[in-house]
């Protein structure tokens, strides 16, 4: 997954655990709406400059998010992949079938990332302030 720094574990787990179960996917086109559109700083800098703002900062921030707590922390961390994201998009069209070989996928990766009673995963974003 195209993203900064690759750290955005809350999405890449999930996909390509499921990505066996998925027909073959066209990589996102640089620029293009999503949830990466401003992966790169650069162009991210560029947009904000070209709307009129100035004294642009951006930095990273990497984070442990918690997808999945309480008595079925896979079962709640599951569910929430499965409804956003770009797994929850690539899913959407296909059989019962192979949505529930990929969610079955998708629940063992997750098994993985459980601490203390819930699923942690890396997310990153970037923290943006400017002038306008």
């Amino acid at each position: 997954m195209p993203g900064r720094g690759g750290s955005c574990g809350w999405v890449s787990v999930p996909f390509f655990a499921a990505l066996p179960h998925l027909p073959p996917q066209e990589p996102p086109l640089p620029g293009t709406p999503g949830p990466f559109a401003f992966a790169d700083p650069d162009r991210f800098r560029g947009v904000l400059k070209d709307a009129g703002y100035r004294d642009i900062a951006i930095e990273a921030f990497d984070a442990s998010l918690s997808l999945g707590r309480g008595d079925d922390p896979v079962g709640a961390a599951l569910e929430q992949t499965l409804e956003i994201g770009p797994l929850s998009r690539a899913l959407k069209e296909l059989p019962d079938e192979t949505k529930t070989r990929a969610a079955d996928a998708v629940r063992e990766a997750l098994a993985g990332h459980v601490s203390d009673g819930e699923v942690r995963l890396g997310g990153a974003v970037w923290l943006v302030s400017a002038r306008a």
